[in-house]
């Protein structure tokens, strides 16, 4: 893995993007103090997660985007990418490429991208410490950054160490993993106060609940019985109305069967009453045979009259005349017998059947034996020659009545005939009229019947009605949810005042549990969750501090065992590199321990971190964490110190070296580093500005011997350094305050100036 390209655009001095193209080897940079080199390494450093303006000569993130000057206008951001080569897939993931991005705006707000996806800085810096990358590690090595190795304390130092080991990416490791042990004590600890707190409510939702459990149990049972208990109402009602309204089924027919024998009867009665034949038979003989009565009458009438005619006129020839007497006696009986006949065709006309026909006929012939006998009165007075005339009026007349009397007697047989057919069919009618009767009879019980069936059937529907309206209510009162159809088939030997006596004593025991908030239940339910979730988590937590240990104790045996062999090495390089710059002399890294006393007493013991958590809570997690943290926290704190004492001197420490000396001491301890844990690549910012040609030439010699092994990008006005460069790169900067860029292969340049 190497450097391939860097882009900077808007970053300090390089308003406008400039890409720098490396290779393999030493790129140098180079140009006039001011030009703008250093803020190539800037640029790197800022990509790479530098958080520290004061690292990058700068007080507010702005301050790296380009400000503008006379001649050119500030930018609104400021972008850099740094891409890696992974051909060699150092860097664990799936990319040939690898392009680290950090983009700033003039409002203050930023972002990372990785591969041009959005990342996060935490992610980025891991992934840089296992390439041996970062901001402030020695792959970037900047002005006065080799002299402070040299300024800081033992302690401070040991950072430097850890990244030049190759520890670091444990030693993140290890204090992500204590922060994340931290966290789980002080959660361990929120979630047993919590379930202390909870508990409390919990035991007395607990009884709530049984209470609510016993209630449920006794509500279920009521709940059974109540459907039993209507059910069977319901299904005896249902029964009991199956049967009258089967019941009524066979009466309505029987009922209908009737109605239908007594429409039959009336038709037939009506049939018979009907004016008929025979009605009209015997109404056209009765009204001939009035006429032959009336005919007979009037020729009785004729023949008094002829009579009286006779005898009045012949008075003149009797010797002896009619008495007046006589004659008055005779008219008076004459004319009573003319209002009888009257009367009698009155009654004749107004007769309804043939017996009024025979007795009005019997009154009639008794009247026409008077008109005789008025007659046979002036028979004596009658002179011999008037009978003569009155005889051929007589003749006639009496022949006249013969003939009546024929047909009379003629309609009279008729009319006894038909009197004898009438009177058959009024005995029919009569008997018709008696099965009528009868029928009529029956059909009236069978109506009283079947009005009796549905006043029963009303009766019985009002009460399945009353029960289905009580059932319901006692349903929804005590959440039954059943239909009556659906209720449960129970014994019909089961006493019903018995269920029914258990019904109220159930009923009993529900208002003694009393009501229940159904919401306690629900809180319940919702504690329980909580007093279980609770519980596996602490129980989790437990097992992640139990594991977090184990991981810690196995960092810091990696860590102790990689660090101890890695400074070991490194010690060995900076006394070979030491000995190398000076011609000779004394180095050795050593390192030391400074053990810090452990407090006295427990922290907040008895005060506000105590304060409302339970003893137990105490002894179950927060001492036990906080001296696991303590001991992890490593109070015996590890340093390195440099030791070097040049050629032809007694000195050891390095404060009392001189400001060439220190330089090199910083550079054999850098290269020793790169040599023992080579990073990708190293920026070498002016590192090499205080030394003379002697000692230029001895570092551009160590810079060449472990190009090998990483990549060098060398700010520098060194010419040593130039001449060993594969790359070189010139930056300048006009009077618009911009810089720019010039780049040449040395390689090429040889070629060219060969020819």
């Amino acid at each position: 893995m190497y450097l391939d390209r860097l882009e900077i655009a808007g970053f300090k001095s390089f308003a406008q993007k400039v890409t720098f193209k490396f290779d393999k080897g030493v790129t140098a940079i180079v140009g006039p103090n001011g030009s703008g080199k250093s803020n190539i390494a800037d640029a790197i450093r800022w990509v790479l997660g530098e958080q520290s303006m004061k690292s990058l000569r700068g007080k507010r993130s702005e301050d790296v985007i380009f400000s503008g000057s006379e001649k050119s206008s500030r930018l609104g951001f400021a972008e850099v990418s740094l891409t890696l080569n992974n051909e060699d897939r150092r860097a664990p993931l799936d990319y040939s490429e690898l392009v680290i991005s950090r983009k700033v705006y003039r409002s203050g707000e930023g972002e990372y991208l990785l591969n041009r996806t959005s990342s996060r800085l935490t992610d980025i810096t891991l992934l840089l410490a296992r390439l041996h990358l970062g901001s402030r590690t020695y792959s970037v090595i900047g002005q006065g950054m080799v002299d402070a190795i040299l300024a800081l304390s033992p302690f401070e130092r040991k950072d430097f160490f850890d990244e030049a080991a190759g520890v670091k990416p444990f030693e993140m490791k290890r204090e992500e993993a204590l922060r994340r042990l931290e966290a789980a004590g002080s959660n361990l600890i929120l979630a047993l106060v919590q379930l202390k707190e909870i508990e409390p409510r919990l035991k007395y939702l607990t009884r709530q609940v049984r209470r609510l459990e016993r209630r449920e149990e006794v509500l279920v049972r009521v709940r059974e019985l109540l459907a039993q208990h209507y059910g069977r109402e319901w299904r005896r009602i249902g029964q009991e109305l199956a049967r009258y309204q089967a019941s009524l089924a066979e009466q309505t027919k029987e009922r209908v069967r009737l109605e239908a024998e007594v429409d039959a009867m009336q038709k037939e009665m009506a049939a018979l009453t009907k004016e008929s034949s025979h009605a009209e038979a015997f109404t056209a003989l009765q009204r001939e045979y009035q006429q032959q009565l009336e005919e007979k009458a009037r020729l009785r009438e004729e023949e008094v009259t002829v009579r009286m005619r006779a005898a009045v006129r012949s008075r003149e020839h009797l010797r002896t005349a009619v008495p007046l007497s006589v004659v008055r006696e005779a008219s008076v009986k004459f004319e009573a017998l003319k209002g009888e006949f009257h009367s009698l065709q009155k009654r004749l006309r107004a007769a309804q059947n043939m017996e009024d026909v025979h007795a009005i006929a019997g009154e009639w012939e008794a009247h026409m034996d008077g008109f005789k006998g008025i007659a046979g009165v002036f028979d004596p007075y009658l002179r011999v020659e008037a009978q003569d005339d009155m005889s051929q009026t007589l003749e006639r007349v009496s022949a006249a009545i013969k003939a009546s009397d024929t047909r009379a007697a003629a309609l009279q047989a008729e009319l006894e005939t038909l009197a004898d057919a009438e009177k058959q069919e009024r005995t029919k009618i009569w008997h018709v009229q008696q099965s009528l009767q009868e029928i009529q009879r029956t059909l009236n019980a069978a109506v009283s019947g079947e009005h009796a069936t549905r006043i029963e059937i009303a009766k019985r529907e009002t009460r399945r009605d009353d029960l289905k309206r009580e059932a319901e209510e006692e349903f929804e009162k005590y959440g039954v949810s059943v239909h009556l159809d659906d209720t449960p088939m129970v014994q019909e030997t089961d006493a019903s005042a018995e269920l029914l006596s258990e019904i109220h004593r159930l009923k009993g025991q529900l208002e003694l549990i009393g009501g229940i908030d159904p919401e306690i239940e629900k809180e319940y339910h919702e504690i329980t969750e909580r007093h279980t979730f609770l519980r596996t988590h602490v129980d989790d937590l437990k097992k992640a501090i139990d594991d977090l240990e184990v991981v810690i104790q196995e960092l810091d045996a990696t860590i102790e065992g990689e660090f101890t062999k890695s400074f070991h090495q490194i010690d060995e390089g900076f006394q070979k590199y030491f000995k190398m710059l000076f011609g000779g002399g004394r180095a050795k890294l050593v390192l030391v321990k400074e053990v810090k006393e452990a407090n006295a007493g427990k922290e907040g013991e008895g005060g506000e971190a105590s304060e409302g958590v339970a003893l137990e809570v105490k002894e179950l997690v927060e001492d036990p964490v906080k001296k696991f943290l303590d001991k992890h926290k490593r109070k015996d704190h590890i340093g390195v110190e440099i030791h070097a004492t040049p050629p032809g001197k007694r000195l050891s420490s390095v404060n009392a070296l001189s400001g060439g000396e220190r330089a090199l001491t910083s550079i054999a301890l850098i290269a020793s580093i790169i040599a023992n844990n080579p990073a990708p690549f190293v920026v070498l910012d002016e590192v090499d500005a205080a030394l003379d040609e002697a000692n230029s030439m001895r570092f551009a010699g160590i810079i060449e011997e472990l190009s090998s092994k990483t990549q060098f990008v060398v700010v520098t006005h060194n010419r040593s350094t130039m001449e060993h460069a594969d790359i070189l790169y010139g930056v300048t900067m006009s009077d618009d305050g911009i810089s720019k860029v010039l780049s040449l292969k040395l390689e090429d340049a040889v070629k060219h100036g060969n020819r």
